[in-house]
């Protein structure tokens, strides 16, 4: 009987045509009309929701029966004159409605997500973080880390439906374009899986027609509009911006250094090489994960020239498209065609291939890229590089 009164105490009836919704704000704003420009009736009320779109929805009908003239803010950096501290400052550039109008620092497909990874922090507390990979509608790649909740929770969605290639909005990151673009989520940052916004649309639209382009063996846009320079460019020029740069140039494979074995294993967590008849826990991971099935990725090593030039170039993923298969089915070929396997012996026929290569330059020095090289050799190990056969 008792439990029966409370319920009727704290239930509010719809007594009327209107909306719940409508019975809902009344009750808990009682004389709004009158009393919407008192902060302290405002700051005394508040409405409980499970979702965010709930809060926006009561929102905007709250919103709706205040009188006067509607104005569009798009974010607030300061509080003027807030002596009482009635506005948080921490929260107020944060943007959860993603129906409407975007805030958001990136717009992205997601192309990758690796396993979550269980960590110390420097205050001997225990986290989680995870890796994605994001690609803008230019083209380009970034790296962006994803800490506690937004690594367990919306990590795992991504995780999830990584085969359909998710949008993410990202709003409130850290994002440092210092020695390459870094990007990593904050307390107040938020995530959004798949936004309903005309953006959106419009990368998912970009992306398709990339993908059907590289089906096809098009090059992507990035490869398209990226500068063509020489070798000793790459070599003996510094960067002048601290962002990174693409670039293409064309040289002559004339060697493949590892061609027995252009592999290695590594942990699906931090992608770092591990060798399991060692140790069977990542290194790499302060709380010593085991790894039970270790990720077969590609590492080709190839010497090239281009006229008096000559370098040593470095592919992972990249050699997917020299080799045209995963690496995972390359192994298993070699290992029971030996070097009869059909992928090996169309490996080994780009020896003498002139291809055109887009890589990525970073904010390295000339004297660091050359370092301990003479004029007419040089060493670049990039992990992004894509090509077009001459």
């Amino acid at each position: 009987m008792v439990a029966d009164d409370l319920i009727k105490s704290i239930l509010i009836k719809n007594q009327s045509d209107n909306l719940p919704e409508d019975c809902l704000v009344k009750s808990n704003f009682l004389s709004l009309y009158e009393n919407f420009q008192s902060i302290d009736y405002m700051k005394d009320r508040a409405i409980l929701s499970t979702k965010n779109e709930y809060v926006d929805m009561l929102n905007d009908r709250i919103i709706k029966q205040l009188p006067g003239e509607g104005k569009k803010f798009y974010s607030f950096d300061e509080a003027v004159d807030d002596r009482n501290h009635h506005y948080q400052q921490e929260f107020l550039s944060v943007a959860t409605k993603w129906t409407t109008t975007p805030q958001a620092d990136i717009f992205a497909i997601t192309t990758n997500v690796k396993p979550s990874i269980n960590y110390i922090t420097r205050h001997n507390k225990p986290d989680t973080r995870r890796e994605i990979t994001l690609m803008n509608i230019s083209g380009m790649l970034m790296c962006a880390t994803l800490f506690g909740d937004l690594a367990t929770n919306e990590g795992s969605i991504l995780e999830e439906e990584i085969k359909y290639k998710p949008i993410i909005a990202l709003s409130d990151f850290k994002i440092s374009i210092y020695q390459g673009t870094s990007i990593s989520s904050q307390i107040i940052s938020t995530l959004c899986i798949n936004p309903k916004i005309e953006l959106a649309s419009e990368l998912r639209e970009w992306f398709q027609l990339e993908e059907a382009a590289k089906a096809k063996g098009s090059p992507s846009m990035l490869f398209k509009n990226a500068k063509e320079i020489h070798i000793s460019d790459i070599m003996h020029t510094s960067q002048n911006s601290i962002q990174a740069q693409y670039c293409t140039f064309k040289a002559k494979i004339t060697t493949i250094l590892n061609r027995l074995e252009p592999w290695f294993y590594a942990c699906k967590g931090c992608d770092k090489k591990v060798d399991t008849d060692v140790s069977k826990e990542c290194l790499n991971d302060k709380y010593h994960r085991i790894i039970n099935d270790p990720l077969p990725m590609y590492l080709v090593k190839i010497l090239m020239e281009n006229g008096t030039d000559n370098t040593r170039v470095t592919l992972f993923d990249a050699a997917e498209t020299l080799i045209r298969c995963k690496a995972e089915k390359f192994i298993t070929e070699k290992k029971y065609k030996n070097n009869h396997s059909p992928y090996f012996q169309k490996f080994v026929l780009n020896i003498e291939k002139t291809f055109k290569f887009l890589v990525k330059l970073d904010e390295k020095t000339k004297d660091e890229r050359g370092e301990g090289l003479n004029s007419s050799s040089a060493d670049i190990l990039v992990a992004e590089l894509l090509f077009t056969p001459i």
